[in-house]
């Protein structure tokens, strides 16, 4: 029931609400790429909150405490356009509050985890969270197109080329800020309804003996130097260094090009608040859920790596969607060609997230595994981090290439502007990233060739028979004049029949 209410919270502060409202504070290029940059940044936070976990076996009211202030910090956010008027004062206000409330989230995850982990039973656990998420999605969806639908209405037509700010749109920014709002106090909720539970401390948290300095202050000023000599500790060993490697690029790839997505789609190709909405949140989710389960299969019949390395080549390609949408093209054939991309996207990033989880855990085993996540931790907020402020570099210094300011190129009939550059850039860097997958260790996984042949050799035998169902159909019928353009198919397939026939 929680997170029947936490994902109407989710879907009030995501989508395009989120996307606009830095717009109409005034963000330039290199503020949405700072914003995304502190996102993974702030990842280090998880780190800090499981070694704080592990020292003083505090678990539920860690994260009450954590995410209630997080969830709350949205009503601070909505405040910010009230307090400060649109410009660089109110972009580094919501900067600042943005970062203390994304750290703070962060630190509310291990906590819940670890929690959840002892309240689940193990027999049960994937029932529950699927259950869970099937329950919850017809939710998300709903509060998605509201959420749309209200932008839509607040949103003052104007011509496509006019730029998003607060003159060209008075009201959009205090129902921005109205939907933060509501989805605060949803997201409250969801977290106070945790107090109801019972705490349970796992058997080495409740007898563990009693440690100097196991205090919670002292948990966390010991914690917070513990990823950094989980890398030294880490670094060295052949399995990890491909994965630090992979984690490195491949969370450099996703941020540099991350805010710009819904920029280019709002910006540039005119989507409605409603269109973005379904086609970033709505189409993305629907398809990876649609395919977890073969993902889970290949990946326990042919390894992680294999897994890996088919779909981080199907996400270099999934961005390419994006550059063929003709200029001058109607509003439903833009939706359309992104709805179809993000959903690659959707299947592809799903199955890479999936085997990434399980080669971590794999690669982690035994007493040093908190050691390795801290590690990945690290490389993975490196990558996002810089990922981030070379995306807003990039955006910045390649403007002259939006159509309200100077020529954006032109190649055929598509047109580019500097957002397409960053999302040319991500596809590199995706594509530099199955580098690290070729060599990877992986205990008992199959050759890419062995698991290409055989999906190769399944889809021909499942698709081919069943193309030609209702045609085979007609042949065994043997329906006299009709398909006559197939008689030579036929002769060859059952000659005796049409022989016979023929006699006849």
């Amino acid at each position: 029931m929680a997170w029947m209410l936490g994902v109407v919270w989710m879907s009030c502060i995501s989508g395009s609400q989120w996307t606009l409202f830095q717009r109409l504070l005034g963000f330039s290029n290199m503020h949405f790429g700072l914003i995304m940059g502190i996102g993974w940044a702030v990842y280090l936070g998880q780190v800090i909150s499981a070694y704080a976990v592990e020292r003083t076996g505090i678990r539920k009211y860690q994260f009450i405490v954590y995410a209630s202030i997080y969830r709350f910090l949205w009503l601070a956010i909505a405040a910010v356009p009230f307090i400060f008027n649109p410009g660089p004062t109110a972009a580094t206000a919501f900067v600042v509050v943005y970062a203390i409330g994304a750290f703070l989230a962060h630190m509310s995850m291990p906590p819940w985890l670890n929690w959840m982990g002892d309240i689940i039973p193990r027999r049960v656990r994937g029932r529950y969270f699927a259950n869970r998420r099937v329950l919850t999605i017809p939710i998300q969806v709903l509060a998605v197109i509201a959420t749309g639908l209200v932008l839509d209405w607040a949103t003052v037509k104007q011509a496509p080329d006019t730029p998003i700010n607060i003159e060209t749109q008075p009201y959009l920014l205090p129902v921005i800020c109205a939907i933060f709002a509501i989805g605060a106090f949803f997201g409250l909720a969801d977290v106070l309804l945790f107090l109801r539970m019972r705490e349970v401390a796992s058997p080495p948290l409740a007898t563990r003996p009693p440690r100097h300095g196991a205090s919670l202050p002292r948990a966390f000023a010991a914690a917070a130097a513990a990823p950094f000599r989980a890398v030294g500790q880490a670094i060295g060993d052949r399995d990890f260094d491909h994965y630090a490697g992979f984690a490195f690029t491949i969370a450099f790839a996703m941020t540099v090009a991350g805010p710009f997505w819904a920029r280019n789609t709002l910006e540039n190709l005119g989507y409605s608040k409603l269109s973005n909405n379904v086609v970033f949140m709505v189409c993305t989710s629907l398809s990876a859920m649609l395919v977890a389960k073969l993902w889970g299969k290949l990946i326990d019949r042919w390894g992680r790596r294999p897994v890996m390395i088919m779909a981080t080549v199907g996400v270099v390609f999934s961005p390419a969607g994006w550059f063929l949408i003709p200029a001058g093209s109607s509003m439903r054939v833009a939706v359309i060609i992104g709805g179809l991309t993000c959903s690659l996207g959707g299947v592809m990033w799903g199955g890479l997230e999936l085997a990434r989880f399980n080669l971590l855990l794999d690669i982690s085993q035994g007493a040093a595994r908190s050691r390795y996540i801290a590690a990945a931790a690290v490389f993975s907020a490196a990558g996002g981090l810089l990922g981030g402020f070379a995306g807003g570099w990039l955006a910045d210094s390649l403007d002259y290439l939006q159509c309200d300011i100077g020529t954006p190129l032109r190649v055929g009939p598509f047109l580019w502007n500097n957002w397409h550059i960053t999302f040319l850039v991500s596809a590199l860097f995706r594509a530099l990233a199955v580098l690290w997958l070729i060599n990877m260790p992986d205990r008992g996984s199959r050759p890419l060739r062995h698991v290409m042949r055989h999906i190769w050799v399944s889809a021909y035998t499942s698709a081919l028979p069943r193309a030609f169902a209702w045609r085979w159909r007609a042949f065994r019928r043997g329906d006299g004049g009709q398909h006559r353009l197939l008689w030579p198919l036929r002769l060859i397939l059952r000659p005796g029949r049409d022989r016979v026939d023929k006699a006849a």
